[in-house]
């Protein structure tokens, strides 16, 4: 579960986009391409080999807010979970994002605000959301403590193995209200994106596949020591997955 960063967006294939045009502006047979190049080499895929696991379902969706993770997850998952968990056990890995984001459902779709990222000028929706909101810290705040606690009620009914990180800074000032086994890391801690050259995409500015990867080594390496028993002490050069981040909602 996450945003772009789960969803892997920022692995393109330079030989096809040799405009440099980032990838919601290419045309459709690029931009499909391209899409699937970024779950491919995104890191959950990267983690799941590492691991040793059967399966991946990736639900990065790229923009998306804390709530809109929940939401795809309940949408996505949540229908199936009784098959998936005769058939694997299971384990949920949330890249939790900039908590001031937020979403709604429409008849269509899930839409997605990122009220940090807009100016005045910007869309009207989030301004006002600015302007309402003292500050963009404590509130946003509160709400990404809300639906941690929700969620990890949910998971535990549902006997599923989870854990909580972000790529967020704001996230370790989590750590003094949320109490629970299930951080990455048990200490205040969240994943520091690798912004050299090397690591990043020229167009972007998310990671490349070598960021990615350093991202999947440092979660690895975490579950290794805090949560061994998630670990099956093998690795996969290929793996089974699937993206379900697509945003479009069906009854």
């Amino acid at each position: 579960m996450g945003c772009s960063l789960t969803e892997g967006v920022g692995c393109y294939d330079y030989s096809i986009n040799t405009e440099n045009t980032i990838y919601w502006n290419l045309p459709k047979s690029k931009y499909l391409v391209t899409k699937i190049r970024f779950h491919k080499l995104g890191w959950p895929n990267r983690v799941g080999k590492k691991l040793g696991y059967d399966k991946v379902i990736n639900l990065g969706s790229g923009g998306s807010s804390n709530s809109a993770h929940l939401k795809l997850f309940v949408d996505k998952i949540l229908p199936e979970i009784d098959t998936l968990r005769s058939e694997y056990d299971i384990n949920i890995i949330w890249m939790m994002t900039e908590p001031s984001r937020f979403s709604f459902y429409t008849d269509e779709r899930i839409m997605y605000y990122s009220p940090s990222n807009t100016s005045p000028s910007g869309n009207s929706f989030a301004a006002q959301y600015i302007k309402e909101m003292p500050e963009l810290e404590i509130g946003p705040l509160r709400e990404q403590i809300f639906l941690m606690r929700t969620a990890e009620q949910m998971f535990k009914n549902l006997r599923v193995n989870f854990l909580f990180t972000s790529w967020v800074s704001s996230f370790i000032k989590l750590y003094k209200f949320v109490k629970t086994p299930h951080f990455l890391s048990p200490s205040p801690y969240y994943i520091n994106l690798p912004y050299s050259k090397k690591n990043i995409s020229k167009i972007c500015g998310h990671p490349n596949e070598s960021g990615y990867e350093i991202i999947a080594n440092e979660i690895v390496n975490k579950i290794k020591e805090f949560h061994p028993h998630l670990d099956t002490g093998l690795s996969r050069d290929r793996i089974e997955w699937i993206w379900k981040g697509h945003r479009d909602y069906t009854m």
